[in-house]
């Protein structure tokens, strides 16, 4: 039997409800496939950074640990993965003792390759580490140069039993999803914590959590994993046409990156990229750029005995950066000018800023807060009024991806819209 831990929904049901337009039938707890001769094409165009981390701890045996790899490797030819020039790459690591690199994200692999080196990975035993695992792929497996901006980072963890140390996985686990890392969790046998593996699970666990009976029932799911995959990923938007003006405009991006430091600002990064693919480029009338440097103008101190200058250190904030932007739109003299500034609870300088934007409104505004809105409340005085055009709240860095379609939307009506710069009162 197959078991998706949510409510007590089977396989079958949680297909019907999410998956029915494909190509396959869900006739009670059973999945009927029907034949095709054209391959299914889950993901389309989207883009994903995925690693595998396989269990191969002593409590597996070796006919078993190699019907994972056979699992692995069908997903690789399902999610037409190839780390050369595919759009969906692929790492792989071993984990028992030690955690085992297999293969990296950026290891230059074709399909057939990939499968290859996943069918020859020794069998090897010993504890359940689960925790270094899922630490090590956060740390090197989606560190900086390895991962793709644009590319959404998802960790597929495969195990038979309960974590060595527990406390620690469910913390890794945390550690990941606040790095916007996207973990599946699948328990083999009847030896695993399900309350563990619900804490290595993102939420929804109906779309994250998958249990097996034994080894030889991962292949009931995975269909049901690959296409939950694909789901994660957001849509490469196909209509741009639709955010385009008929005016000039340039769109100016920008958060303050020395603030935020690089784990945030390499998730607003991405999704900024993801936004600037979306906007209708191809005619010339919008044009895109990004400030993000904001640091002290002295930061670096020469050797010498002048202790008083390590005290001078001072980060300008974001008064600063909205300085930097309107220095650096271009003299399109007919063009519309928007800035959308990046904030969260980390940002300073927002009573410089708000007295800035009072005092220069040469562009308009759109302004993107994340976090509580007790603490961002500022967002508002700073955007463009009215608030409910420019202003768009994300509760936490998680949420960027689900609020994408209302932040393109509001942005798309800012470029459409005629220009009228707003003044703040």
């Amino acid at each position: 039997t197959v078991d998706v831990l949510a409510d007590g929904q089977k396989p079958a049901y949680f297909y019907k409800k999410h998956y029915y337009q494909y190509h396959d039938q869900p006739n009670g707890n059973h999945i009927h496939h029907i034949v095709s001769d054209k391959p299914a094409d889950y993901c389309g165009e989207k883009e994903a950074d995925i690693y595998f981390v396989l269990d191969a701890s002593s409590s597996i045996w070796k006919h078993d640990f190699e019907t994972e790899l056979k699992f692995v490797s069908d997903m690789i030819d399902d999610l037409k993965i190839d780390n050369v020039n595919g759009r969906i790459r692929a790492g792989v690591v071993v984990f028992s003792n030690r955690t085992r690199n297999i293969v990296a994200l950026n290891t230059k692999r074709t399909n057939a390759e990939l499968k290859r080196q996943i069918k020859g990975i020794d069998y090897a035993t010993g504890v359940t580490h689960t925790s270094e695992a899922i630490r090590f792929v956060r740390q090197y497996g989606f560190r900086e140069g390895v991962t793709r901006p644009g590319a959404i980072k998802i960790a597929i963890v495969m195990t038979d039993g309960i974590s060595r140390y527990p406390q620690d996985t469910k913390e890794q686990s945390e550690l990941a999803r606040q790095e916007n890392i996207t973990i599946f969790a699948i328990g083999i046998g009847n030896k695993v914590d399900k309350s563990e593996l619900k804490r290595i699970a993102n939420d929804p666990n109906n779309k994250h959590l998958f249990h097996v009976d034994d080894f030889a029932g991962l292949h009931a799911i995975k269909k049901l994993l690959v296409l939950s995959a694909c789901a994660v990923i957001p849509d490469v938007p196909q209509n741009l046409q639709t955010c385009s003006g008929d005016k000039e405009t340039d769109v100016l991006f920008a958060y303050d990156a020395s603030s935020l430091g690089f784990r945030k600002s390499e998730v607003i990064g991405r999704f900024v990229y993801t936004l600037v693919s979306s906007l209708d480029l191809s005619t010339g009338k919008v044009n895109v750029g990004r400030i993000t440097d904001n640091c002290p103008r002295y930061s670096n101190v020469p050797l010498g005995r002048n202790i008083k200058l390590f005290t001078d250190l001072r980060f300008p904030g974001i008064g600063q950066l909205l300085q930097s932007m309107n220095q650096s739109f271009p003299t399109r003299l007919n063009a519309k000018r928007v800035g959308v500034l990046i904030v969260d609870e980390s940002t300073t300088g927002e009573r410089d800023a708000i007295d800035f934007i009072k005092k220069n409104p040469s562009f308009d505004l759109m302004v993107i807060a994340i976090g509580d809105p007790y603490t961002t409340g500022f967002a508002a005085d700073l955007a463009s009024d009215p608030d409910f055009n420019y202003l768009v709240r994300v509760p936490k860095y998680s949420d960027l991806s689900t609020t994408f379609s209302q932040v393109l939307d509001k942005l798309c009506t800012i470029i459409k819209r005629s220009f009228v710069i707003s003044l703040k009162h």
